[in-house]
């Protein structure tokens, strides 16, 4: 069993009471250094300790991903705290996993070989590539995109940019016609499928 799926277990056995809370309230991450553009609702969040630096395993239902978190672009935190002020959190999406009972979900779209998905801002305009997931144990409905690929999220830095920065599991291309595994398309980019994230992230204030 690999060390990320042992960390897995540990962190789902960890998450289950939080999962099943509502969601609470949105604040600022504050930190010694200063305020940073970091908004952040834990209530629906468990996280446990990853063994690499500056790193951790977040768990959460997928309805929370796009919701946990967001960053404040430079412009407005200039505006707030003047520049120099405040901090800037990056996040990246090292790996991830999702637990689903819909079969659908770890079934490949035609064409694929296997299910894809992609853990990434939702403010990027693609074009996307999926991450092939195969399962983490034999028989479980577990799926594990993997690949030489992270993204970061960390506010948008382009001068006259107000829009917040989030995170998403994508699980269908730029076209909506661009199907990742055999789930009924929803019209949506994000999952076509219930269940719960797993994801290591790592992080870096500056």
């Amino acid at each position: 069993m690999s060390r990320f799926a042992c960390l897995i277990t540990l962190a789902l056995c960890a998450a289950a009471p939080l999962i099943a809370q509502g969601a609470g309230t949105m604040s600022r991450l504050l930190l010694p250094l200063g305020p940073t553009n970091m908004w952040v609702d834990w209530s629906q969040v468990s996280t446990a300790p990853a063994v690499q630096p500056d790193s951790f395993i977040a768990v959460m239902p997928l309805t929370a991903v796009s919701q946990w978190a967001f960053w404040e672009p430079d412009q407005s935190m200039d505006l707030t705290y003047g520049p120099g002020n405040w901090r800037q959190v990056v996040m990246t999406a090292e790996e991830w996993a999702y637990l689903s009972a819909d079969p659908c979900a770890h079934q490949p779209a035609a064409g694929n070989a296997a299910p894809l998905s992609l853990l990434t801002s939702d403010y990027d305009s693609g074009p996307y590539v999926g991450l092939a997931g195969t399962p983490l144990f034999a028989g479980a409905t577990y799926s594990l995109p993997f690949g030489a690929f992270s993204y970061s999220v960390g506010g948008l830095m382009s001068m006259g940019s107000f829009s917040l920065e989030r995170w998403q599991l994508r699980t269908r291309g730029f076209f909506a016609g661009d199907l990742w595994n055999a789930c009924p398309p929803n019209g949506q980019v994000t999952a076509n499928f219930s269940g719960v994230l797993v994801a290591r992230f790592s992080f870096v204030v500056q």
